[in-house]
C-alpha cells in the first residue's frame, strides 16, 4: 500500500513526544507499506538528514514551517473568527504546494496526518482516504476553570469554534486516533458522528532502553520536557513555588534537574538556587534519568499521554505525578508510581521515597514490568497496522468516497 504521512514535527532530533511518537508510527508503517513522509521543519534550522527511521521511506520531504503567532489587533479579530487560531495555525504556502504536489488519486491508497494542524490542509487532499492521527483535546479544552465574565466567554467561544470544525471535519474522514480513553471519551462528547476511531496509546521502543546503565544518585530529582512547552513550564514554575521548599525543609541536601529547550525562558527560582540545574536540550537523556532518584511529573494541564513518566519506569527511575500527569496511563499509585496533586501531599511523596529505598526499588521493578509488558511499540504496531489496513481497505473499495 502507497501512503502519505503529513506531519507539523520533523522528528530529528526526537527531543518531544510527538516527534518519538511519529518515528514509531513511521517505523511499523514502514515495515510493510511505501510510505512518502511530509514534515514541517523549523526555517531557521536545517533538517537533520534522514536516518534511521526516515531512512525506511520512500521519500521525505522537509518543508519550512514557522506557524506565525496571532498578536495584536489580529488577535483580537480572532474572536470573530469561525475557526480557532491556536488548532488551525496559518496556513503555509510551501506546505501547501508540497502536499499538492505529491497528492493525486492514482499515486496514494491513503493519508495520514498528525495533529488537528495539519486538518487545515484537508482541501488538498482531494478525494483520498484520511486518517487523523493523534487528536489530543484536553491540551486545548483544559481551562474550564477559567474566572471572570470575559475569560468565561473567551473560553466558551473558542469550545465553541473547535466543536464547530471537528463536527465540520471529522465526519468527513475515514478515521481517526486517540493516544488515551479519557481522550476518547472527550471526542465522543464533542463530535456525534464521528469516523472509525481507536485508542493508541504511546509507547516506547524497548531497545532503547534496556541497556542504559543505572547508578542512581540519592536525593537527586528530574523533570523531562521543554520548558519552552508551555504545561512543562507551568508545571515546574508551580513545583518550584509551591512543592520544592517543602522538600527543602525535610531534605536539605536534595537536588533537582530541569532537563529540555530552555532559549530565552526565564525561570528566576531556579536560576538563584544552587541545588537546581537546567542543563538545557541533551542528545541522550536517558542515562541522567537513570541516575536519578526519582522523576517529578507536576503537570496541571495538557492531554494525551505523557511519555516522560513512560521513558522514567523503563530506565527503572520511580515517579512522582499529579493526577493530570499520569492521566491516560493504565498505572496504579502506589504500585507502579505515587500520585498526589496537593503540594503538602507530593512533597510527603517525594520525601518519602527518598528515605525508602525499598519502596524505590519496589516501585522501580514494578515500573519497568508494566512498561515492558503493556507499553512498547512492540506491542501495539500489529494492532495499530491491522486497523490501518482495515480502514484502507473499506475506504479504497469505494474510491475514497468518505472525502
Amino acid at each position: 500500500m502507497n501512503i502519505l504521512f503529513i506531519s507539523p514535527w520533523y522528528p530529528l532530533p526526537p527531543d518531544n513526544g510527538a516527534k518519538l511518537r511519529i518515528s514509531s508510527l513511521l517505523s511499523a508503517l514502514c515495515s510493510r507499506h511505501r510510505v512518502m513522509f511530509i514534515a514541517a521543519h523549523h526555517p531557521a534550522v536545517q533538517p537533520v538528514p534522514p536516518q534511521g527511521v526516515l531512512s525506511q521511506c520512500e521519500s521525505v520531504i522537509p518543508v519550512p514551517w514557522l506557524p506565525k503567532p496571532v498578536t495584536g489587533l489580529a488577535r483580537w479579530l480572532s474572536f470573530l473568527w469561525p475557526r480557532p487560531a491556536w488548532v488551525f495555525f496559518a496556513l503555509s504556502s510551501e506546505m501547501q504546494q508540497a502536499i499538492v504536489s505529491a497528492v493525486n488519486p492514482s499515486n496514494f491508497d491513503l493519508i495520514i496526518t498528525y495533529e488537528l494542524s495539519t486538518l487545515a490542509y484537508l482541501p488538498a487532499y482531494a478525494r483520498v482516504p484520511v486518517i487523523l492521527e493523534d487528536v489530543e483535546l484536553g491540551g486545548y479544552l483544559k481551562e474550564d476553570q477559567a474566572t471572570g465574565f470575559l475569560a468565561r466567554l473567551r473560553r466558551g467561544l473558542f469550545v465553541w469554534k473547535v466543536r464547530r470544525v471537528l463536527r465540520s471535519t471529522l465526519p468527513r474522514l475515514a478515521g481517526c486516533t486517540v493516544p488515551s480513553a479519557a481522550e476518547h471519551t472527550l471526542l465522543q462528547r464533542l463530535v456525534p458522528h464521528l469516523p472509525p476511531v481507536e485508542i493508541i496509546p504511546n509507547c516506547l521502543a524497548d531497545a532503547h532502553y534496556t541497556d542504559v546503565a543505572a547508578h542512581p544518585e540519592p536525593e537527586t530529582l528530574i523533570f523531562t520536557g521543554a520548558l519552552t512547552f508551555r504545561a512543562n513550564y507551568e508545571a515546574v514554575s508551580y513545583f518550584l513555588e509551591k512543592i520544592y521548599p517543602l522538600i527543602k525543609r525535610e531534605l536539605p541536601g536534595v537536588r533537582f534537574c530541569i532537563t529540555g529547550r530552555n532559549e530565552g525562558i526565564p525561570l528566576p527560582l531556579a536560576e538563584q538556587d544552587p541545588s537546581v540545574t537546567m542543563t538545557g536540550f541533551v542528545d541522550d537523556v536517558y542515562p541522567l534519568i537513570a541516575n536519578s532518584w526519582l522523576s517529578v511529573v507536576p503537570l496541571l494541564t495538557g492531554g494525551g499521554t505523557r511519555f516522560k513518566i513512560l521513558e522514567a519506569l523503563a530506565l527503572g527511575t520511580p515517579v512522582v505525578a499529579t493526577s493530570k500527569g499520569a492521566e491516560g496511563l493504565t498505572l496504579e499509585s502506589g504500585k507502579h508510581l505515587l500520585i498526589a496533586d496537593e503540594p503538602e501531599a507530593f512533597a510527603a511523596a517525594v520525601v518519602r521515597l527518598c528515605r525508602d529505598s525499598a519502596l524505590r526499588a519496589r516501585l522501580s521493578e514494578a515500573g519497568r514490568k508494566v512498561i515492558f509488558a503493556e507499553h512498547t511499540w512492540q506491542s501495539v504496531a500489529p494492532r495499530y497496522l491491522a486497523w490501518v489496513e482495515q480502514i484502507a481497505g473499506n475506504t479504497v473499495t469505494n474510491h475514497g468516497g468518505t472525502i
